[in-house]
Parts: structure tokens; sequence; C-alpha cells
């Protein structure tokens, strides 16, 4: 029921196993990167509307780069 669900990930369960293992890795990682990246807006003189705007592109694109890469090696190791 939880974990990393997509069509491509539930075909079988050595995708699924997959999947979760290599989503979690990436997950954890890009959660850093996110973070190490937000962090050091607080000391550019940015207004806030600027400051929230950069904000949330970056945890949007950390959020959705696992989900792209996680789908590309299910496609290349399972073949689609």
């Amino acid at each position: 029921m939880m974990g990393y669900r997509s069509s491509r990930s539930m075909r079988s369960q050595e995708a699924w196993d997959f999947a979760q293992r290599y989503a979690a890795q990436l997950m954890m990682k890009w959660g850093l990167v996110s973070m190490l990246s937000v962090f050091p807006l607080g000391y550019f003189n940015l207004d806030e509307d600027t400051q929230s705007v950069m904000v949330l592109f970056i945890v949007v694109a950390c959020s959705t780069a696992p989900i792209l890469f996680v789908e590309k090696r299910l496609v290349e190791h399972f073949q689609g």
C-alpha cells in the first residue's frame, strides 16, 4: 500500500522492491539538497515574495527529481 507507487513499480515484485530501495535513497539525497539549498537564502537581502518563490521552486524541483530518476531507471532495468 505505501511506498513509491507507480504503474511501472507495481508491475512485478522485483520492480517494486527495486523502486522502493532506489526511491528511498534518492529522496534522502534530494531532501538534503533541498535543505542545504534553502538555508542560504536567509543570508541574502531578498524581499519576502522573492524568497518564497525561490523556496517553492527548490522544494518542488527536489521533490520531483526523484520521481523522474526512479521512473527512468525502472524503464532501463525493466524495459518499460
